[in-house]
């Protein structure tokens, strides 16, 4: 009830979706550092803001988005491959 995992393997750029609810909205910062440090790549950040990240490891991107409200706050992680 608390998260959702979309996976397309067979396609040509398979990716892999991830949505979850969270406790409360800080634990979106706490779970980007976690992927800075899983991934060891340079967070991307859009228009100066933190939220949403990118990462580009070799041939993939993956990008980290809030969902949801402050009153039930929730994250989705996007995973794809690049050529």
């Amino acid at each position: 009830g608390n998260i959702i995992i979309l996976h397309k393997s067979g396609a040509e750029t398979p990716i892999c979706a991830v949505m979850a609810k969270v406790p409360n909205v800080s634990a979106v910062g706490d779970i980007a550092n976690a992927i800075d440090i899983a991934l060891k790549a340079d967070r991307k950040i859009k228009d100066g803001k933190a939220i949403p990240a990118y990462w580009f490891p070799a041939e993939h991107i993956v990008e980290l988005a809030t969902t949801g409200s402050v009153d039930a706050p929730g994250v989705r992680i996007v995973v794809g491959y690049r050529k």
